[in-house]
């Protein structure tokens, strides 16, 4: 009988080779018992992390046939329990509130498109309704199918209501409170007061943030556009006129400020607009009338005099008792200027016909004045006073003076020929030192003062009609520019006699 039993030292080779493989399966298994273990504590710790905040943690196949994982905040806030919705993952569907349950439903397939980013109501057990904001993404295996969508939702109640609180402020006011992303791409938010001051609907501008700009003034639309990287930095303020759908035009000033997440970075650009049009044409009626009082005062003081009333230029003036302005000058030429035969005129007359033709000969003087550069200072009665280098220094101030006093006698000529009119000017005028200012604390008046002012006074009193009578002083200035007849000596009233030159023409 044959003997079947293997060779001792095979026998021995296939125990020592099972004892391999049952050393390699001992290793293999502890290695697996590790995983496990790491694999139930990292699971232990994700729960004790999801347990603990208040935003709810869920995790489905692609399909929603089989909920995977639900954090305990699902509790808290839905008010059912985690058990019922991993029994049932649809069952969350009837917690939704009927009048969002079916865009929720509607917006399911973006879960696994990465897309679903979206807002609902639900009605928890105890009838309580809550606002939630729901996101989800998908998870890919190697092969880049998606094989979980994991999500998280949070319950956003308090924040909606901060809003409705919010719209309620902003519907009652007249300002324009708007939102929207940093690159105007949606409008996030727009108060009723934009339908009141646009003219246009808040949907329509919903519907695109873009639309606003139709409604900018052609003038202004390139200045806003350039101004608004300006909103996301926060030093965007600018003003600029709108056109209404009824063709009104409004001022409109618009404000706005970026606001930052936890990260610092600008999510959402905020502002405020105002309608300005009001305050825009007070200022410019504002304006008119200060222009207008500009001028009106301006024709009754000098520029550089008004100034100083305003505090508004450093000349020198010495303020004696506010609002006294006073000067001293010491270079001015003064003159004065008699119509002959006016008042004979004006005796026949009727009063509006003789303040007509008076006005008529002074506006024209005015303008001479003004040509030559000179300051007319008044008039008294039928005599018109005019002075060079006041209230501001003029090295030329005679020759000014003197040009003027000339053309004044070619303009009154003229005048006499073109009315059937006899009149004859008398002209006196003298240089020197003379004190100049503004008194009194109504109906100011910018005057002269002095014996200058005096001299000149009585060179043309004394003076011959239709000539120009200088004193020595002026003719010194003026001897080498312009012709001119020696007088001689002339009594002058508290002076005695005087030496007076006419003035004739130019040299």
């Amino acid at each position: 009988m044959a003997d079947d039993r293997l060779p001792q030292d095979e026998l021995i080779s296939l125990v020592r080779s099972l004892g391999a493989r049952v050393a390699a399966l001992e290793s293999e298994l502890a290695v697996a018992r590790e995983t496990d273990k790491q694999l139930e504590d990292s699971e232990e710790k994700f729960r004790q992390v999801t347990d603990t905040i208040d935003e709810v943690f869920w995790m489905t196949d692609p399909r929603k046939n089989s909920m995977l994982f639900i954090s305990s905040a699902y509790e808290r806030i839905w008010g059912r329990s985690c058990q019922s919705l991993l029994d049932d993952p649809w069952s969350y569907i009837e917690s939704i509130h009927p009048q969002d349950r079916e865009t929720v439903i509607a917006a399911l397939p973006r879960q696994a498109e990465g897309t679903y980013d979206i807002e609902y109501r639900i009605v928890r057990t105890d009838g309580d309704i809550r606002w939630i904001r729901d996101k989800a993404f998908p998870i890919r295996n190697a092969s880049g199918a998606v094989y979980r969508v994991v999500g998280v939702a949070q319950d956003v109640t308090a924040i909606k209501d901060s809003e409705e609180k919010f719209r309620q402020v902003t519907d009652t006011i007249n300002e324009v409170f708007w939102m929207t992303d940093p690159r105007k791409n949606s409008m996030l938010f727009i108060s009723p007061a934009y339908e009141r001051i646009w003219g246009r609907s808040c949907q329509s501008l919903l519907d695109d943030p873009w639309s606003y700009i139709e409604s900018i003034h052609p003038q202004d639309r390139e200045t806003v556009i350039a101004a608004l990287p300006r909103q996301a930095e926060g030093t965007y303020d600018i003003e600029y006129r709108i056109v209404r759908t009824d063709g009104d035009i409004r001022w409109i000033r618009d404000k706005a400020f970026p606001v930052r997440n936890d990260a610092m970075d600008v999510y959402r650009v905020v502002g405020v607009a105002q309608d300005i049009t009001e305050n825009k044409n007070l200022i410019r009626d504002l304006n008119l009338e200060k222009e207008r009082t500009e001028r009106l005062l301006e024709n009754i003081l000098p520029k550089s005099i008004i100034d100083a009333l305003k505090g508004q230029e450093n000349v020198p003036l010495q303020t004696l008792e506010a609002p006294v302005i006073a000067q001293r000058i010491d270079h001015a030429t003064v003159l004065f200027a008699d119509l002959v035969g006016f008042t004979a005129f004006s005796s026949s007359r009727q009063a509006d016909y003789v303040v007509q033709q008076l006005n008529h000969i002074f506006k024209v003087f005015d303008r001479l004045a003004e040509n030559h550069g000179v300051e007319k200072i008044k008039t008294i009665g039928d005599c018109y006073m005019l002075a060079g280098g006041v209230p501001d220094h003029q090295d030329d101030h005679a020759v000014r003076v003197a040009n003027a006093a000339l053309a004044m006698r070619v303009a009154l000529a003229r005048i006499n020929g073109e009315k059937g009119q006899n009149f004859q000017i008398r002209i006196g005028m003298h240089s020197g030192p003379l004190v100049a200012g503004v008194i009194g604390t109504s109906k100011f008046a910018y005057d002269l003062w002095g014996d200058t002012v005096n001299l000149a006074s009585r060179m043309e009193s004394a003076g011959v009609p239709g000539k120009i009578q200088v004193s020595e002083s002026t003719y010194r200035l003026l001897q080498d520019r312009f012709r001119f007849e020696d007088r001689g000596p002339i009594a002058v009233k508290g002076k005695g006699e005087v030496q007076a030159y006419l003035l004739n023409g130019l040299a």
